[in-house]
C-alpha cells in the first residue's frame, strides 16, 4: 500500500511538473567586439576581434530561481596587426552547452527585474590562422580548443506581455573562471593549457560584451 501511495505520488508531481506553467522556451545573442593595443618587445600590437553567439534555451522557474539549459553556436573573428608589418587573421567557428541559473533580487512594478546569471558552459572551437610575415609569406595554422568555464553576470529582465519576457546583460562576467586547453597544428604543433580569472573591478565593465535575448512561459 505504501509503494502504491509513493507511486501515485511521484506520478502526480510529475504530471504537475510537466504541465505547469513554469517552464519557458526562448534565445538570446551574445556580441563581443573590442579594439587592443600593447607594447610587446618595443613593437606595437593591435587586436581587432569580434564573437558571436547564438544560444537556444529550454528551463523551468521556481520560485525566484530560473534553472535551464542552452545550446551554444560560437563564431569567432580575430585580427592582430605588427608595426613590424606582419599580421594575424583568424576565423572560427564553435559549438557547446551550458548550464544556467537566474536569481530575481528585485522587481520594479511586476515590468523590470534585476537578476544574478551564473552560467557554467563547455565550448568547442575550430579556428583558422593565416599569419603573413614581412616578407609576404603566408603561415596557416589550425586552432582546437576545448574551453570550460564558470561566470557571473548581472541582467535585466523586462516583461513586455503576459508570457513574454526580454531579458540583457549589457556589461558581460564580472566573476568568473574559464579553462582553455588549446592544440594548434601547422608548420609545427603545440599544445596549451591556460586558466583565466575574472574578479569585479571597473576594467571588467565593457559595453562591448552584451547579450540580448526573450523566453517565453507556458
Amino acid at each position: 500500500m505504501k509503494k502504491l501511495f509513493f507511486v501515485s505520488a511521484l506520478i502526480l508531481g510529475l504530471n504537475s511538473m510537466v504541465f505547469s506553467q513554469n517552464w519557458f522556451v526562448g534565445a538570446g545573442i551574445n556580441l563581443r567586439f573590442n579594439k587592443e593595443s600593447e607594447v610587446i618587445n618595443s613593437y606595437e600590437r593591435e587586436r581587432d576581434y569580434r564573437t558571436v553567439s547564438f544560444s537556444p534555451e529550454i528551463g523551468y522557474k521556481i520560485n525566484k530561481f530560473d534553472l535551464g539549459v542552452n545550446p551554444i553556436i560560437q563564431y569567432n573573428y580575430s585580427e592582430y596587426d605588427y608595426s613590424e608589418n606582419n599580421s594575424i587573421i583568424q576565423k572560427g567557428t564553435g559549438w557547446g552547452i551550458g548550464l544556467f541559473s537566474r536569481y530575481n533580487f528585485i522587481t520594479f512594478f511586476d515590468k523590470l527585474s534585476i537578476l544574478g546569471r551564473l552560467d557554467v558552459n563547455y565550448i568547442y572551437s575550430d579556428t583558422y590562422s593565416e599569419t603573413t610575415q614581412p616578407d609576404n609569406s603566408i603561415q596557416k595554422y589550425e586552432i582546437t580548443d576545448h574551453k570550460i568555464g564558470l561566470g557571473i553576470s548581472p541582467v535585466i529582465e523586462f516583461k513586455l506581455l503576459k508570457n513574454l519576457t526580454l531579458y540583457s546583460s549589457i556589461i558581460g562576467t564580472i566573476v568568473g573562471i574559464d579553462y582553455l586547453y588549446s592544440s594548434i597544428s601547422g608548420d609545427r604543433d603545440v599544445e596549451r593549457h591556460s586558466f583565466t580569472f575574472i574578479l569585479p573591478s571597473v576594467h571588467n565593465i565593457s559595453l562591448t560584451n552584451f547579450s540580448l535575448g526573450f523566453y517565453v512561459t507556458f
